[in-house]
């Protein structure tokens, strides 16, 4: 009997290991960025919450843009109640910023942690993921799609995302993110968009 038991215990724990790595595997497939679908711009728009004397006080909205080009070309522009800037990278090769003001190029430095960041190669950042859950098929505005929630960011500082891939081409359809730094929150809602005429070239 303690030997079934055993045995029993030895086999639920690698199913529920071989479970969390096909997870895993799904996961890295749908959020892998498929050169062959595309440009693609991603669109945040960020709602943050502070509170104070045991009030939420809501801050006017921000929202960011970034249209990637594969396989090394992207534009990020933000516009944040306390960031309005913009980076051009181009083939993985030059890059440029600016704060409110005119546009400076990159040192080669920035432009190459920019161009070999992983997550120039995923939809969603995905460093250091972890409590990656697949949720499985379900609806979102009326099309099927695979859901995956998972916490990304420092220990101390937690973001959970929650991540839609369209259920027939795996391609991105949408997402939030939520964390909380204090006593401010912040939530985002994210929409993807495949847009063939996006060209991203020098400023």
């Amino acid at each position: 009997m303690r030997l079934r038991a055993t045995l029993s215990i030895g086999f639920a724990l690698l199913a529920g290991r071989l479970a969390h790595a096909d997870c895993a595997a799904d996961f890295a497939a749908d959020n892998t960025v498929k050169p062959g679908a595309g440009a693609f711009r991603a669109i945040s728009v960020v709602q943050t919450t502070t509170e104070m004397d045991g009030k939420p006080y809501p801050m006017a909205a921000g929202k960011t843009w970034l249209e990637v080009a594969p396989p090394a070309s992207l534009h990020l522009r933000n516009e944040m109640p306390f960031d309005k800037s913009e980076v051009v990278l181009v083939d993985g090769k030059q890059g440029w910023r600016r704060d409110e003001g005119d546009w400076s190029p990159l040192g080669a430095d920035d432009v190459r942690i920019l161009a070999t960041d992983p997550d120039m190669r995923r939809y969603f950042s995905a460093t250091a993921v972890r409590d990656l859950a697949c949720l499985g098929e379900g609806s979102e505005e009326g099309h099927a799609v695979r859901t995956y929630r998972f916490t990304i960011g420092e220990p101390t500082l937690p973001i959970q995302v929650a991540a839609h891939f369209d259920a027939k081409t795996g391609l991105p359809r949408g997402g939030a993110t939520d964390n909380r730094i204090g006593k401010t929150q912040s939530h985002a809602v994210i929409t993807f968009e495949f847009d063939p005429t996006i060209k991203i070239a020098k400023p």
